[in-house]
């Protein structure tokens, strides 16, 4: 007697082994001591130093034609770049003097201007093997110490007192030629008694005048027009002009 099974065949599971066994020839074959991944490397290395490498002497020299003519051709148009490139070189066969080797010394320089920078600095370390390309040295940053705020008040000198004998002597000229040093004095009697305090002799103002260097000249002309010994607008203006000497000590009155 026959029996059938009426449970369905499912299909069995594969064995992870087989995945594992790729992965693990795909890390042996990129692992750091294998010789396949080593290979890799090397011709990766090999082919990023050919294209690093620069081109040569000769590569150089036809990328300088090309550019020559490109260069032309962009000035003056294909049609007539070419067609001098061709009488140039009819020329150079047709004669035998000094023609040909103008053309040629002509063309070889204009060549040589286009050729890259990378070729001629191959050519030159290779004429010359202890030359080095000069190298720039690293920017550094100079750390400087913060700089302590400035005071405005030790940056700006303070103003030099203003002089009261100076003020008042301009204010007493104004728009004259100068003063007279008897209207001098009598202003400054007028502010001593104002002020309560002794009122300075004319000796006294010309002793002021003179530690000033304020000159006194003998013949003056004030505001209303008389003539007498007096201090002039140019020797106040000169005064102000120049360093003034130290005042002398405070007192109650403008000398």
């Amino acid at each position: 007697m026959t029996f059938i099974s009426l449970r369905r065949n499912t299909p069995q599971p594969e064995a992870e082994g087989g995945a594992e066994d790729v992965a693990s020839q795909e890390a042996d074959e990129t692992a750091p001591g294998s010789d396949a991944g080593e290979h890799d490397r090397k011709e990766k290395k090999e082919e990023g130093q050919e294209r690093k490498r620069p081109p040569g002497f000769v590569v150089g020299f036809c990328l300088g034609a090309r550019g020559w003519y490109a260069w032309l051709a962009d000035r003056i148009g294909p049609g007539p770049a070419l067609g001098g490139h061709v009488l140039a070189g009819f020329a150079v066969a047709y004669y035998d003097n000094w023609v040909p080797s103008a053309i040629l010394t002509a063309l070889a320089l204009a060549a040589l201007t286009f050729m890259p920078e990378e070729s001629v600095d191959r050519v030159i370390s290779r004429l010359d093997p202890h030359r080095r390309p000069a190298r720039t040295p690293p920017a550094t940053t100079a750390t400087s110490a913060p700089h302590p705020p400035s005071d405005s008040t030790h940056d700006t000198p303070e103003p030099a007192p203003a002089d009261p004998l100076v003020t008042t002597l301009q204010t007493l000229i104004g728009n004259a030629p100068g003063v007279h040093l008897k209207t001098l004095t009598a202003h400054l009697t007028q502010v001593a008694e104002k002020q309560g305090v002794p009122a300075p002799t004319k000796t006294a103002v010309e002793a002021a005048l003179t530690a000033r260097r304020i000159r006194l000249r003998p013949s003056v002309r004030d505001a209303s027009g008389g003539v007498n010994r007096g201090v002039h607008r140019e020797d106040l203006e000169a005064h102000l002009a120049t360093p003034s000497p130290p005042l002398p000590e405070a007192s109650p009155t403008p000398l």
